[in-house]
Parts: structure tokens; C-alpha cells; sequence
């Protein structure tokens, strides 16, 4: 009998325990709730690269505020810029931003925001070799792989003579190839192609045109939060935080 009581005693604490335990545990899903997962690829000044250990640029204080406005903490996950998209699929971010282009073929697997800039294209090359006026044709070409740079030199150089397209996940190691002239030139966003010629001044740039498609924050398909951001963006262009933003990193058009 002693033993019965012993044991009822023991299961009685045991459910006790477990009942204050799980009231006080914390929320999950609402922890959940108040973070907004980023993805980007921090090889894209002034949009987003690393300084000093830190990820900092447009992007960055853009989509701060944007948490701001929708009261989320905001995590970055710094990541390869071709698989950012795949991240959405998979759910391990909320949402990308990276300098992406909305096009047909994204805005198939993906949904984006309303536009929050609109890029121009430019071609980077050493000073010393500048460019010629049959351009690509016996030329090798760098581009970042994924990007809509890379859709842009294919579609030009598609009857050009042996031009060759060189894709790599980033910008900065194609820079080392134009600097030790392994490739002729590279083809890069406008506000990229500044910075990375004021950190190499043996390079000198182009800009060859502007893009029909400008940037968004990319979000999986239906995904709630998508009028949630749109909201935020247009509130941010409204109280003047966006224009505020662009001239700090010298995006103003």
C-alpha cells in the first residue's frame, strides 16, 4: 500500500511539473512570427557585401526598415546567389533580397514585391584595352552566373563570332580574371561596376543600357507576407525612408 501511495505521489509532481513547465514554455510560433528570415548573396556593393566582418549595404537597411514596419526582427542568412530561389522553395527564408531582377522566368517560381529600383547595365574592362566597336565578337565575357546580366550578354552575343561566356557564382573572382586577363570584360550592374572600380583603379567601366525589369524582394508563391512588404515599401516611399536610403548609398535616380 505504502508503495501504491509512493508512486500516485510521484505521478501527481510528475504532472504538476509538466503542467507549469508547458504554460511557462515559451511560443514557438509566435517567435516565429516576429522574425523575417532573409536570404542574400553579400557579393554585390553597394546592395550588400561584407565590411569589416559585417554584412552592410541598400539592401540591408531597405529591408530593415521594412521589418520595422511590420515589427519583425530581421535574420540575415548570407548565401550563393543561385540558390536563393531553391531557399524560398525549401522554406529556409522568408523572403530574398539580393539585387534580383523580376522576370517572366522567376515570377514562375516565385512571387516579388512591387519594384524598389530600377538598374542599368554596364560593361567593366581594364583602361588599358578599351573597348572596341565590334565588342563581344573573339571575346570572353564574365558574368555572374543566375543573374539577368547572364540572360542579357547571351542574348547578345548569340551571333557574335567565338564570343565566350565565362559564369561564375560572384563578381569578385571574375575581377581577378579581367585583372590578370583571363577574360575581356564583364558584364555587371551599373552601381557595382562603380565600386568595383574605385577599389581597383586599373579598371574602368561602360554603361550600356537600362534594364526593362527592375528589383524586387522575392517571396515564395501565395506567400502572405507579400502584401504585407508591398505595404511597407510603398509606406517607406511615402515618409521619404526610401529616398533617404538611396542617397546614402548614392542609388538616387
Amino acid at each position: 500500500m505504502k508503495n501504491f501511495y509512493q508512486k500516485t505521489y510521484n505521478a501527481l509532481i510528475i504532472i504538476i511539473l509538466i503542467f507549469i513547465f508547458g504554460c511557462n514554455a515559451p511560443d514557438r510560433n509566435v517567435d516565429k512570427k516576429s522574425i523575417l528570415i532573409v536570404g542574400l548573396s553579400a557579393e554585390y556593393p553597394p546592395f550588400e557585401f561584407q565590411q569589416q566582418g559585417k554584412i552592410i549595404g541598400f539592401d540591408i537597411d531597405l529591408i530593415q526598415a521594412v521589418g520595422q514596419k511590420l515589427d519583425k526582427e530581421i535574420q540575415i542568412q548570407d548565401m550563393s546567389f543561385h540558390s536563393l530561389i531553391a531557399s524560398l522553395h525549401t522554406g529556409k527564408i522568408d523572403v530574398a533580397i539580393s539585387g534580383m531582377t523580376i522576370t517572366p522566368e522567376r515570377l514562375k517560381n516565385v512571387d516579388f514585391t512591387q519594384v524598389y529600383y530600377q538598374p542599368s547595365l554596364a560593361i567593366v574592362y581594364l583602361k588599358n584595352q578599351p573597348l572596341d566597336s565590334n565588342i563581344f565578337s573573339h571575346k570572353k565575357i564574365g558574368v555572374q552566373l543566375g543573374t539577368t546580366m547572364e540572360k542579357w550578354i547571351k542574348q547578345q552575343t548569340k551571333e557574335q563570332q567565338n564570343a565566350e561566356i565565362i559564369s561564375l557564382d560572384t563578381n569578385p573572382p571574375l575581377i581577378e580574371k579581367l585583372k590578370l586577363k583571363q577574360i575581356d570584360y564583364i558584364v555587371i550592374e551599373t552601381l557595382q561596376a562603380v565600386e568595383f572600380c574605385k577599389l581597383n583603379p586599373s579598371l574602368a567601366f561602360q554603361t550600356v543600357g537600362t534594364s526593362d525589369e527592375g528589383y524586387g524582394i522575392a517571396l515564395a508563391k501565395n506567400s502572405a507576407l507579400k502584401s504585407e512588404i508591398d505595404a511597407a515599401l510603398t509606406a517607406l516611399q511615402a515618409d521619404g525612408t526610401l529616398e533617404h536610403i538611396q542617397e546614402k548609398w548614392g542609388l538616387k535616380q
